[in-house]
């Protein structure tokens, strides 16, 4: 009796011009998202006392949110065509 194990999603594959994009654009994406959060929680207005915090943690959270997203596989994942499964494995590595 074969007894299916459950493939992992994260893969290490390879780094090329393409990923390293991909990432950069990924990476460019988290800190304006990042900044957007902070900016509508204070509503809408620039303070130096959460500027101060957004500068110091904007590396960490970019750096950490980009290599879930490397790890997932979706720095590999081709978008001319989406499917369903892109977007449950985009939603699961949002949540990570």
């Amino acid at each position: 009796m074969n007894i299916p194990t459950p493939k992992s999603p994260i893969t290490l594959r390879r780094v090329n011009r393409r990923v390293v994009r991909l990432a950069l654009v990924h990476a460019l994406l988290f800190a304006v998202a990042y900044f957007l959060a902070w900016f509508t929680l204070y509503d809408f207005k620039v303070q130096p006392s959460w500027l101060n915090v957004y500068l110091t943690t904007v590396a960490g959270v970019v750096v950490a949110k980009v290599a879930i997203f490397y790890l997932v596989g979706l720095c590999h994942v081709s978008w001319g065509r989406v499917a369903f499964g892109d977007l449950t494995s985009l939603v699961w590595a949002s949540t990570l």
